[in-house]
Protein backbone atom coordinates (compact mmCIF):
# COMPACT_ATOMS: atom_id res chain seq x y z
CA UNK A 1 0.00 0.00 0.00
CA UNK A 2 1.31 3.37 -0.74
CA UNK A 3 0.98 6.24 1.52
CA UNK A 4 0.18 9.45 -0.13
CA UNK A 5 -0.68 12.81 1.87
CA UNK A 6 -2.00 16.36 0.51
CA UNK A 7 -0.49 17.91 4.09
CA UNK A 8 2.61 18.58 4.51
CA UNK A 9 2.32 18.30 8.34
CA UNK A 10 3.99 15.02 9.92
CA UNK A 11 1.29 12.81 11.38
CA UNK A 12 2.22 10.85 14.54
CA UNK A 13 0.07 7.99 13.40
CA UNK A 14 1.51 4.62 12.95
CA UNK A 15 -0.04 2.28 10.12
CA UNK A 16 0.87 -1.51 9.09
CA UNK A 17 2.52 -1.30 5.81
CA UNK A 18 3.12 -4.06 3.86
CA UNK A 19 6.33 -4.73 2.64
CA UNK A 20 6.18 -6.19 -0.41
CA UNK A 21 8.57 -6.67 -3.08
CA UNK A 22 8.41 -3.82 -5.31
CA UNK A 23 4.69 -2.25 -5.62
CA UNK A 24 4.89 -1.81 -9.12
CA UNK A 25 5.50 -4.68 -10.54
CA UNK A 26 3.32 -5.47 -13.44
CA UNK A 27 3.96 -9.32 -13.40
CA UNK A 28 6.28 -11.42 -11.18
CA UNK A 29 8.05 -13.89 -13.74
CA UNK A 30 7.10 -17.27 -14.10
CA UNK A 31 10.12 -18.33 -16.18
CA UNK A 32 12.13 -21.34 -15.11
CA UNK A 33 14.87 -18.43 -14.57
CA UNK A 34 12.99 -16.47 -11.31
CA UNK A 35 13.28 -20.11 -9.59
CA UNK A 36 16.38 -19.25 -7.62
CA UNK A 37 15.08 -15.93 -6.21
CA UNK A 38 11.95 -18.22 -4.45
CA UNK A 39 14.26 -20.40 -2.37
CA UNK A 40 17.58 -19.34 -0.97
CA UNK A 41 20.88 -20.57 -2.41
CA UNK A 42 22.64 -22.27 -0.03
CA UNK A 43 24.32 -20.07 2.52
CA UNK A 44 27.72 -18.28 2.96
CA UNK A 45 29.86 -18.68 5.72
CA UNK A 46 30.05 -15.10 7.35
CA UNK A 47 33.15 -15.30 7.46
CA UNK A 48 33.84 -15.82 4.00
CA UNK A 49 35.12 -12.80 2.14
CA UNK A 50 33.32 -10.96 -0.35
CA UNK A 51 33.59 -12.62 -3.80
CA UNK A 52 35.25 -11.58 -6.16
CA UNK A 53 34.26 -8.96 -8.88
CA UNK A 54 34.82 -11.59 -11.62
CA UNK A 55 33.29 -14.26 -10.06
CA UNK A 56 29.65 -12.93 -9.66
CA UNK A 57 29.34 -9.93 -12.07
CA UNK A 58 31.32 -11.68 -14.99
CA UNK A 59 28.46 -14.60 -15.00
CA UNK A 60 25.76 -12.27 -14.68
CA UNK A 61 23.26 -11.46 -18.15
CA UNK A 62 24.70 -8.07 -20.01
CA UNK A 63 22.31 -5.29 -19.79
CA UNK A 64 21.40 -1.78 -21.49
CA UNK A 65 23.83 -0.25 -18.86
CA UNK A 66 26.60 -2.62 -19.10
CA UNK A 67 27.76 -5.61 -17.48
CA UNK A 68 26.25 -6.16 -14.10
CA UNK A 69 29.22 -4.86 -11.44
CA UNK A 70 29.41 -5.99 -7.36
CA UNK A 71 27.92 -4.17 -4.72
CA UNK A 72 31.59 -3.79 -3.45
CA UNK A 73 32.49 -1.94 -6.98
CA UNK A 74 29.26 0.04 -6.73
CA UNK A 75 30.37 1.04 -3.38
CA UNK A 76 33.54 1.99 -4.45
CA UNK A 77 32.03 4.27 -7.10
CA UNK A 78 29.83 6.25 -5.08
CA UNK A 79 32.62 6.95 -2.37
CA UNK A 80 35.62 7.58 -5.11
CA UNK A 81 33.36 9.18 -7.99
CA UNK A 82 30.15 10.26 -6.80
CA UNK A 83 27.43 10.65 -9.83
CA UNK A 84 24.48 9.84 -11.15
CA UNK A 85 25.13 6.73 -13.42
CA UNK A 86 23.17 4.27 -14.01
CA UNK A 87 24.38 0.86 -12.62
CA UNK A 88 23.48 -2.82 -12.74
CA UNK A 89 24.35 -4.15 -9.06
CA UNK A 90 24.33 -7.99 -8.61
CA UNK A 91 24.03 -9.45 -5.52
CA UNK A 92 21.59 -11.17 -2.77
CA UNK A 93 18.58 -8.76 -1.84
CA UNK A 94 15.27 -9.84 0.07
CA UNK A 95 12.19 -7.68 1.39
CA UNK A 96 10.87 -9.51 4.82
CA UNK A 97 7.45 -11.01 4.48
CA UNK A 98 4.66 -9.65 6.59
CA UNK A 99 4.09 -6.46 7.86
CA UNK A 100 6.31 -3.88 9.86
CA UNK A 101 4.85 -0.79 11.22
CA UNK A 102 5.87 2.74 10.24
CA UNK A 103 5.43 6.15 11.11
CA UNK A 104 2.82 7.94 8.38
CA UNK A 105 5.33 10.97 7.77
CA UNK A 106 5.85 13.09 4.05
CA UNK A 107 9.24 13.06 3.48
CA UNK A 108 10.77 16.21 1.36
CA UNK A 109 11.91 14.01 -1.35
CA UNK A 110 11.81 10.06 -2.28
CA UNK A 111 16.20 10.34 -2.81
CA UNK A 112 15.37 10.37 1.33
CA UNK A 113 16.16 7.16 3.39
CA UNK A 114 11.99 6.54 5.14
CA UNK A 115 10.67 3.54 6.30
CA UNK A 116 10.91 0.56 5.63
CA UNK A 117 13.95 1.29 3.30
CA UNK A 118 16.16 -0.33 6.05
CA UNK A 119 14.52 -3.02 5.44
CA UNK A 120 15.84 -3.69 1.95
CA UNK A 121 18.92 -4.58 1.05
CA UNK A 122 21.38 -5.83 -1.35
CA UNK A 123 25.07 -7.63 -0.59
CA UNK A 124 27.87 -9.54 -2.12
CA UNK A 125 27.44 -11.84 0.45
CA UNK A 126 24.56 -14.31 1.10
CA UNK A 127 23.94 -14.05 4.84
CA UNK A 128 21.63 -17.16 4.82
CA UNK A 129 18.27 -18.23 6.20
CA UNK A 130 16.86 -15.45 7.77
CA UNK A 131 14.30 -17.21 10.54
CA UNK A 132 14.64 -14.70 13.49
CA UNK A 133 12.07 -12.23 14.54
CA UNK A 134 14.00 -9.13 13.97
CA UNK A 135 15.71 -7.93 10.97
CA UNK A 136 19.08 -8.73 10.88
CA UNK A 137 21.06 -6.17 8.52
CA UNK A 138 23.23 -7.80 5.99
CA UNK A 139 27.50 -7.92 6.49
CA UNK A 140 29.39 -5.37 4.81
CA UNK A 141 29.60 -4.79 1.80
CA UNK A 142 25.90 -4.19 1.23
CA UNK A 143 23.77 -0.95 0.60
CA UNK A 144 20.44 -0.43 1.38
CA UNK A 145 17.93 0.00 -1.77
CA UNK A 146 15.59 2.64 -1.82
CA UNK A 147 12.23 1.58 -3.88
CA UNK A 148 9.99 3.20 -4.78
CA UNK A 149 6.08 3.20 -5.78
CA UNK A 150 7.38 4.24 -9.82
CA UNK A 151 10.54 1.36 -9.71
CA UNK A 152 9.59 -1.42 -12.16
CA UNK A 153 9.92 -4.93 -10.68
CA UNK A 154 10.33 -7.71 -13.62
CA UNK A 155 11.12 -10.16 -10.68
CA UNK A 156 9.59 -9.33 -6.97
CA UNK A 157 12.22 -8.99 -4.06
CA UNK A 158 11.85 -12.58 -2.30
CA UNK A 159 11.65 -12.77 1.28
CA UNK A 160 14.38 -14.95 1.57
CA UNK A 161 17.68 -13.86 0.47
CA UNK A 162 18.52 -14.69 -3.40
CA UNK A 163 20.12 -13.19 -6.50
CA UNK A 164 19.02 -10.34 -8.78
CA UNK A 165 20.24 -7.36 -10.59
CA UNK A 166 19.42 -4.07 -8.68
CA UNK A 167 19.67 -1.27 -11.42
CA UNK A 168 19.45 2.24 -10.43
CA UNK A 169 21.76 5.39 -9.24
CA UNK A 170 23.22 7.20 -6.53
CA UNK A 171 23.22 10.87 -6.74
CA UNK A 172 19.40 11.36 -7.99
CA UNK A 173 18.23 14.76 -9.04
CA UNK A 174 15.95 14.90 -6.25
CA UNK A 175 18.57 14.90 -4.00
CA UNK A 176 18.51 18.68 -4.00
CA UNK A 177 15.01 18.45 -2.38
CA UNK A 178 15.98 17.07 0.53
CA UNK A 179 16.68 19.25 3.33
CA UNK A 180 19.79 20.89 3.59
CA UNK A 181 21.50 18.96 6.01
CA UNK A 182 20.42 16.15 4.45
CA UNK A 183 21.37 16.40 0.90
CA UNK A 184 24.84 14.61 0.89
CA UNK A 185 23.14 11.93 3.03
CA UNK A 186 20.37 11.73 0.24
CA UNK A 187 23.22 11.86 -2.68
CA UNK A 188 24.94 8.78 -1.44
CA UNK A 189 21.63 6.93 -1.41
CA UNK A 190 21.30 4.19 -4.48
CA UNK A 191 17.58 4.81 -6.11
CA UNK A 192 16.49 1.64 -7.70
CA UNK A 193 14.75 2.32 -10.69
CA UNK A 194 14.34 -1.62 -11.61
CA UNK A 195 14.68 -5.01 -10.38
CA UNK A 196 15.83 -7.69 -12.77
CA UNK A 197 16.14 -11.27 -13.46
CA UNK A 198 19.69 -12.04 -13.10
CA UNK A 199 19.31 -14.84 -15.64
CA UNK A 200 17.41 -12.74 -18.59
CA UNK A 201 17.46 -9.28 -17.37
CA UNK A 202 14.45 -7.63 -19.18
CA UNK A 203 13.15 -4.29 -19.33
CA UNK A 204 9.03 -5.13 -20.84
CA UNK A 205 8.19 -2.27 -22.41
CA UNK A 206 4.86 -3.47 -22.74
CA UNK A 207 4.20 -4.45 -19.41
CA UNK A 208 5.66 -1.01 -18.10
CA UNK A 209 3.39 1.20 -20.36
CA UNK A 210 0.45 -0.71 -19.26
CA UNK A 211 1.12 -0.26 -15.38
CA UNK A 212 -0.63 2.20 -13.55
CA UNK A 213 0.50 4.17 -10.92
CA UNK A 214 -2.75 5.71 -9.93
CA UNK A 215 -5.44 3.29 -11.33
CA UNK A 216 -7.79 5.92 -10.76
CA UNK A 217 -6.38 8.09 -13.08
CA UNK A 218 -8.44 8.35 -16.66
CA UNK A 219 -5.63 9.89 -18.95
CA UNK A 220 -7.11 10.59 -22.80
CA UNK A 221 -3.15 9.52 -24.45
CA UNK A 222 -2.01 6.09 -24.64
CA UNK A 223 1.54 5.47 -22.89
CA UNK A 224 3.05 5.09 -26.36
CA UNK A 225 1.39 8.23 -27.86
CA UNK A 226 3.41 10.05 -24.82
CA UNK A 227 6.49 7.98 -24.94
CA UNK A 228 6.90 8.69 -28.05
CA UNK A 229 6.27 12.65 -27.60
CA UNK A 230 8.67 12.72 -24.61
CA UNK A 231 11.64 10.69 -25.84
CA UNK A 232 11.35 10.73 -29.30
CA UNK A 233 11.90 6.57 -29.08
CA UNK A 234 10.06 3.95 -31.06
CA UNK A 235 7.79 0.99 -29.96
CA UNK A 236 9.87 -1.76 -29.49
CA UNK A 237 13.26 0.32 -27.85
CA UNK A 238 13.50 -1.36 -24.30
CA UNK A 239 14.94 1.73 -22.73
CA UNK A 240 11.65 2.80 -20.84
CA UNK A 241 11.34 2.66 -17.25
CA UNK A 242 8.12 4.31 -16.47
CA UNK A 243 5.23 5.56 -18.47
CA UNK A 244 2.14 6.02 -16.14
CA UNK A 245 -0.35 9.17 -16.20
CA UNK A 246 -1.31 10.52 -12.36
CA UNK A 247 -3.60 13.41 -11.04
CA UNK A 248 -1.48 16.36 -11.35
CA UNK A 249 -2.36 17.04 -7.34
CA UNK A 250 -0.20 13.99 -6.74
CA UNK A 251 2.66 14.33 -9.15
CA UNK A 252 5.32 16.55 -6.79
CA UNK A 253 5.08 13.22 -4.27
CA UNK A 254 6.90 11.76 -7.20
CA UNK A 255 9.05 14.94 -8.47
CA UNK A 256 8.47 17.80 -6.00
CA UNK A 257 9.67 20.41 -8.13
CA UNK A 258 6.84 19.91 -10.12
CA UNK A 259 5.30 22.01 -7.04
CA UNK A 260 6.67 25.20 -9.00
CA UNK A 261 4.68 24.41 -11.81
CA UNK A 262 0.97 25.53 -11.30
CA UNK A 263 0.02 24.16 -14.81
CA UNK A 264 1.32 20.68 -14.01
CA UNK A 265 -0.21 20.00 -10.08
CA UNK A 266 -3.51 21.33 -11.81
CA UNK A 267 -4.09 19.41 -14.42
CA UNK A 268 -6.46 16.14 -14.50
CA UNK A 269 -3.78 14.21 -15.61
CA UNK A 270 0.04 14.21 -15.89
CA UNK A 271 2.49 11.47 -17.27
CA UNK A 272 5.23 10.28 -15.46
CA UNK A 273 8.03 8.98 -18.13
CA UNK A 274 11.56 7.91 -17.12
CA UNK A 275 13.94 6.47 -19.63
CA UNK A 276 17.49 5.49 -19.94
CA UNK A 277 19.64 7.81 -22.20
CA UNK A 278 23.00 8.54 -22.51
CA UNK A 279 25.06 11.75 -21.18
CA UNK A 280 28.42 12.72 -21.53
CA UNK A 281 29.16 8.42 -22.94
CA UNK A 282 27.50 7.44 -19.21
CA UNK A 283 24.12 5.68 -19.23
CA UNK A 284 21.64 8.10 -16.88
CA UNK A 285 17.97 8.06 -16.19
CA UNK A 286 16.03 11.15 -17.74
CA UNK A 287 12.89 11.77 -16.52
CA UNK A 288 10.02 14.17 -18.56
CA UNK A 289 6.55 15.14 -17.46
CA UNK A 290 3.77 15.32 -20.18
CA UNK A 291 0.24 17.28 -20.09
CA UNK A 292 -2.06 14.86 -20.66
CA UNK A 293 -4.18 15.19 -23.94
CA UNK A 294 -5.54 14.11 -27.58
CA UNK A 295 -1.86 13.28 -29.49
CA UNK A 296 -1.38 16.13 -31.45
CA UNK A 297 -1.03 18.14 -28.08
CA UNK A 298 2.07 17.95 -26.66
CA UNK A 299 3.84 20.65 -28.47
CA UNK A 300 4.65 22.98 -25.53
CA UNK A 301 3.35 20.41 -22.98
CA UNK A 302 6.22 18.21 -22.26
CA UNK A 303 8.70 19.59 -19.21
CA UNK A 304 12.19 17.94 -18.72
CA UNK A 305 13.21 17.70 -14.58
CA UNK A 306 16.51 18.70 -13.70
CA UNK A 307 18.17 19.21 -10.67
CA UNK A 308 17.45 22.34 -10.61
CA UNK A 309 14.14 23.10 -12.11
CA UNK A 310 11.41 21.76 -14.43
CA UNK A 311 11.88 23.11 -17.80
CA UNK A 312 9.12 23.13 -20.27
CA UNK A 313 10.86 21.73 -23.71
Amino acid sequence: MRLRLDSPLLFAVVVAVAVTACAPSPTPSSTATAAPLTTPPPSVPASQPPPSPSSTAASAAITWVGDPITVTEAIQQRDTDLDDTELAVTGFAWTPAGSVFCPLILPASPAMTQCPDNLTWISDVDPGPQTGPKFVEPAQPAIQLLIRPDTYAQIPLPPQPGRVIAMGHFDDHRSADCPPEQVEACRRNFMVDAILDPDAPNLDRAAIESFRLDPGARPTATAAEVVKAATGLPEGIDRILVASAVPGSGISSYEPKAASVPGLTSATAVWLVRYLARTDNRPVVKTMLVLDGPEGSFFGNVYAVTPDAVVRQ
